[in-house]
């Protein structure tokens, strides 16, 4: 990406070191409770414009609702006789410590989200506003020393060319979010915040993770070459957008889009597609201080059912739980989360909440083409419990007089190993299966996919992974029952070919990647991809694989 610098200075905030007297501790309470209520609120409005950026303002409201936090603040000022500017520095202060001092990465990552918590509450105590990036008036490079979540959620995509940080790294909020948004990021840039001026001409390679200051015409003209390059496939993937999916031998390919939530611009990236393929419900969980009431979720559902149809959409139930938790619900302290009590599992256990979500799904699916699939399902006796609820609540809508439907098709995620290897048999027990390859590929590798140090061993392209794949399509198609794939290999261009040559015929991908892959399934023929999802089924390791796909896959279909 070409551009011009603009360094961002992120505006500090530094807190009065006041004490007070007996006489003004409470009314420095009633500050500190009023300014976390007021950030709070203000986080719960903010719409993040992808997945990632909602999870970063759900990690951040329960920073502000977490009890121990705030009655350390409390001490603070009741005991200690501090300020609220004080005591909020205080005790985040501590915090940020313990975390620096850490060797785990995973909470050396939290150092941004919970700097940027009590700057928030500091610049709200003190009456001070940040002046970011929500002004910028036209695309620029940004050089930082560092972006903090709410600098990266404030940001204008349209205004942003690329981004160079001093601090970060690959699995840093600033580039996870760059990744979402298509932002080319380069991290770790050392002093260049300082190196750059304002205004100076820049070419960032985001695929190299070099940046060249003020580059010599040589430089200029490579990379304006790929620009135009790149312009022209993009453009090229707009027309095919708005086309059926279809291989090059007339192939028809149902390519369905994954949503998390009902806003108007979510809904609106559904238009080119089939339907949703996955409906994420956590946003309802995620992004209030309670449990979402059953009109709260009959709301939702009806808005999505009524602007898709007649086109299907498929709502995966509530999925709490590992890396999703909710500061109003009481979940107890897990060793190792991802394997423990969480989506289906927390549903059993939390069997109220998972009624009513139930109930509000069979009142909204009057107004569309709804289907409802179950998230860790490890068991035929996972999917005869689920069925009974939803039967159970079925027959009390129809005592209550509710209008409702509960003939929807019913099916479920395929995540964990066991329901692979027993595809044949819970094929019997629902009507369509959609495999979640995220989590897929982390139990059966055995690689926590939220650990940087365990990136290497978490391999989206070993063998082991396509061949399970294979497995779950065989034992599916055996009963006459669709599979799709949700999860982010089936929105990856190289996998695609391996996918649909091992059978798949639906595809729900990223919005954003829909007509990416709407280019790449018409330029290739069934027959090429069925014989590649052979020889990949042959191979032995990752690197196999992606050395094969390299050689067969032309530079279109890999660029």
């Amino acid at each position: 990406m070409v551009g011009t610098a603009y360094v961002y200075k992120k505006h500090t905030c530094i807190a009065d070191h006041i004490t007070v007297g007996d006489a003004e501790t409470a009314h420095q309470m009633t500050l500190y409770e009023a300014a976390s209520r007021k950030v709070q609120s203000e986080l719960q409005h903010l719409e993040g414009e992808t997945d990632e950026q909602a999870e970063i303002l759900q990690t951040h409201i329960s920073f502000l609702t977490d009890e121990e936090l705030a009655e350390e603040i409390r001490t603070e000022i009741l005991k200690n006789s501090k300020c609220a500017q004080w005591a909020v520095e205080s005790v985040y202060g501590q915090v940020i410590e313990t975390l620096e001092a850490s060797s785990d990465p995973v909470f050396k990552e939290r150092i941004a989200d919970i700097t940027d918590v009590r700057n928030q509450l500091l610049m709200e105590l003190r009456g001070e506003s940040s002046t970011g990036l929500e002004a910028l008036s036209r695309p620029v490079i940004l050089v930082a020393e560092e972006l903090l979540p709410s600098d990266t959620i404030a940001m204008d995509p349209s205004k942003i060319l690329g981004i160079v940080t001093e601090r970060g790294g690959v699995t840093a909020h600033m580039a996870v979010i760059a990744k979402s948004m298509a932002i080319p990021a380069v991290a770790g840039i050392p002093r260049i915040a300082d190196a750059v001026a304002p205004g100076t001409e820049l070419v960032l390679d985001g695929q190299t993770g070099i940046v060249y200051s003020e580059p010599d015409p040589a430089i200029l003209d490579e990379y304006e070459k790929k620009i135009q390059k790149y312009s022209r496939k993009r453009q090229i993937e707009k027309e095919y957008l708005a086309k059926p999916a279809c291989t090059s031998d007339g192939v028809r390919i149902e390519t369905k889009v994954n949503l998390g939530s009902t806003d108007e611009r979510e809904l609106a990236a559904a238009a080119c597609s089939d339907g949703v393929g996955l409906f994420r419900s956590e946003f309802l969980y995620m992004n209030t201080d309670h449990l979402p009431t059953e009109e709260e979720q009959f709301t939702a559902y009806k808005a999505a059912l009524e602007a898709l149809a007649p086109r299907p959409v498929t709502l995966r139930t509530m999925d709490i739980g590992a890396d999703k938790q909710l500061p109003y619900l009481s979940l107890p302290h897990e060793e190792n989360p991802a394997l423990g009590m969480r989506a289906l599992r927390l549903c059993f256990e939390k069997r109220e909440v998972f009624r009513t979500q139930l109930r509000a799904a069979c009142r909204a699916a009057v107004y569309g083409n709804l289907q409802v699939m179950f998230p860790m399902v490890s068991s035929v006796t996972d999917v005869i419990r689920a069925r009974q609820v939803l039967a159970e609540v079925a027959r009390e809508l129809s005592d209550e007089g509710l209008p409702f439907r509960a003939d929807f098709p019913v099916g479920v995620m395929v995540e964990v190993p066991s329901l692979a290897l027993m595809a044949h048999q819970i094929a019997g027990q629902v009507d369509f299966a959609s495999i979640g390859t995220n989590d897929l590929i982390q139990y059966l590798l055995a690689a926590d996919r939220d650990n940087p140090e365990m990136a290497a061993y978490y391999q989206s392209f070993h063998p082991a992974v396509f061949r399970a794949i294979h497995m779950i399509i065989g034992g599916f198609s055996a009963q006459g029952k669709p599979v799709s794939v949700c999860g982010e290999l089936g929105s990856d261009p190289q996998s695609v070919p391996i996918l649909l040559g091992l059978g798949l015929r639906t595809l729900s991908v990223s919005p954003a990647r829909l007509g990416e892959i709407k280019y790449r399934i018409a330029g290739m023929g069934m027959a090429q991809m069925e014989q590649m999802a052979q020889a990949v089924l042959a191979m032995s390791s990752q690197e196999e694989v992606t050395a094969y796909l390299e050689q067969n896959l032309s530079p279109s279909d890999t660029d």
